[in-house]
C-alpha cells in the first residue's frame, strides 16, 4: 500500500526511545525530572531565564494561564485574530471572558493591526497575536498598540519555535505560548510551554498549573516530606509529564538542522507547483517552514481538491476556516463571516501540504502530481 505523506510528521530516531525507557522504567511518569530538563532546554534555545519557563500539558493550556495569570476574566474583552484555530478562543472563553475577532491583513492571514487597534474598547485588556505557519507576525506594531493601552500582549508561537524577527527569535519578551503537539517541528505527542516576562508570574502559573498546589510532588520529593501539600490558590492540573517531555528532549540538538531540510522541501515545492493557478507562501530568513500553505483560487472547489489527495495518499490541512465562519462560535458568540471578510475569504481557500525534514525530492513531485490533477479534477466539474 502506499505510504501517507501527512502535513505533519514528527522525524523521530530509534535511538531517541532509549530515553522514554528510562522514563517507563523509573516508575515516576508525571511532572518531574526530565520537565526541568527540558524547560532548560527550551530556555538555552531561547536564551531567556529558566525561570521564565513553564512548560504545560498544550499551547491551549499556556494561553489560557497566560490569560489568568494576567488577571483576565468576566468582564474583559480579548482580541484574538480571526484567522487561526479555535483553541485562542477557547482560552479566552474558558477564563470568562470575551474574545473579539480581529480580521487579516489585505491579501495576507496575519492579524491586521490597524484593524485591532480600531476595536479597542473600555473593556478590552489584551491582545492575542498568532504567528502563522513560521512566518513573524509584526510583533513591534502589537507591542506598541498594547503599550499605548495598558493591555497584555500574549503572543502564540504554536507554529513558530525557530521562527526569527530582525535575527531574534520571537516570544521571549512578552506572554507567549508555544506548541509540542505531535505535528509541531518538535514534537513531544502533546505540550506546551508558557514564556512569562517576569519569574514571579511563571511561579504563579506553574501552581495554576497544579491545582494551586505549592509546590509539585517531584519538589516535595527533594525538599520535604513528600505526601504534604498546600493549596494556595485554585487552578488546574495542566503540567507536562516526564513522558511526554523524554519524547521531546533528544530533539533538540538537531532543530536547526531539520528546519534547513524543510526550507528546502518548500523551495521544490515553489518551483514544482509554479505553473499551477495557485497562490504560493513566501518565506524570509526567519521563517520556520512549519507550514506550506497554498490558496486555491475561488473557481476550484477545496473539497474536491481534497478528495484527490486523500485518494493519492496524501494528506492536506486547512489552516485555517476562520473562527468567524465556524457555525459553533457563530452560535456561542453571535458572530459573521462578513465582519472578518479578509480572514473568511483566506480560510475558505487555504490548503497545507504535507512537509516533514523527512520528505525527499520524489515526495515533492508526488505531492506536486496530485495536486495538479486535483485542480485538473475541480476545475472540470
Amino acid at each position: 500500500m502506499t505510504e501517507w505523506l501527512r502535513v505533519g510528521a514528527p522525524a523521530l530516531e530509534p535511538a531517541w526511545f532509549e530515553e522514554v525507557r528510562q522514563v517507563l522504567a523509573s516508575g515516576w511518569l508525571g511532572t518531574g525530572p526530565r520537565v526541568a530538563a527540558f524547560e532548560q532546554a527550551f530556555a538555552d534555545h531561547r536564551s531567556v531565564p529558566v525561570e521564565r519557563v513553564v512548560a504545560t500539558q498544550s499551547c491551549s493550556a499556556a494561553l489560557m494561564l497566560a490569560l489568568q495569570v494576567a488577571g483576565i476574566g468576566p468582564g474583559d474583552q480579548v482580541l484574538v485574530p480571526a484567522y487561526t484555530f479555535a483553541a485562542a478562543v477557547n482560552a479566552v472563553h474558558l477564563v470568562g471572558a470575551e474574545p473579539v475577532p480581529v480580521d487579516s491583513v489585505a491579501g495576507g492571514v496575519v492579524m491586521d493591526a490597524d484593524h485591532a487597534a480600531a476595536l479597542i474598547g473600555p473593556r478590552t485588556r489584551a491582545i492575542m497575536v498568532l504567528h502563522v505557519g513560521g512566518a513573524a507576525a509584526p510583533i513591534a506594531a502589537f507591542a506598541a498598540i498594547a503599550a499605548r493601552h495598558g493591555l497584555t500582549l500574549i503572543e502564540d508561537c504554536a507554529h513558530a519555535l525557530e521562527t526569527r524577527s530582525a535575527g531574534t527569535l520571537v516570544g521571549r519578551q512578552h506572554f507567549s505560548c508555544f506548541s509540542f503537539h505531535a505535528t509541531k517541528t518538535l514534537a513531544c505527542g502533546n505540550g506546551g510551554m508558557l514564556v512569562t516576562p517576569t519569574a514571579a508570574e511563571a511561579a504563579t502559573a506553574r501552581r495554576r498549573a497544579n491545582h494551586g498546589v505549592a509546590q509539585e510532588a517531584w519538589q516535595r520529593r527533594l525538599t520535604g516530606p513528600p505526601a504534604d501539600y498546600c493549596v494556595l490558590s485554585t487552578g488546574f492540573k495542566l503540567r507536562m509529564s516526564d513522558v511526554e517531555a523524554a519524547i521531546g528532549l533528544p530533539q533538540w540538538p538537531g532543530i536547526e538542522a531539520r528546519r534547513g531540510a524543510r526550507a528546502q522541501i518548500w523551495q521544490r515545492y515553489r518551483a514544482a507547483l509554479a505553473h499551477l493557478p495557485i497562490t504560493l507562501p513566501v518565506a524570509d530568513a526567519g521563517h520556520a517552514h512549519y507550514l506550506f500553505s497554498i490558496q486555491l483560487p475561488p473557481e476550484i472547489d477545496r473539497a474536491t481538491v481534497l478528495d484527490q489527495l486523500s485518494a493519492a495518499h496524501i494528506g492536506a490541512g486547512v489552516h485555517y476556516r476562520a473562527l468567524t465562519d465556524q457555525p459553533g462560535l457563530q452560535d456561542c458568540f453571535g458572530w459573521r463571516a462578513q465582519t472578518t471578510p479578509i480572514a473568511t475569504a483566506a480560510g475558505r481557500a487555504t490548503l497545507s501540504l504535507p512537509l516533514n525534514a523527512r520528505m525527499g525530492e520524489a515526495d515533492v513531485a508526488r505531492v506536486a502530481a496530485a495536486l495538479t490533477r486535483g485542480i485538473d479534477v475541480a476545475a472540470t466539474a
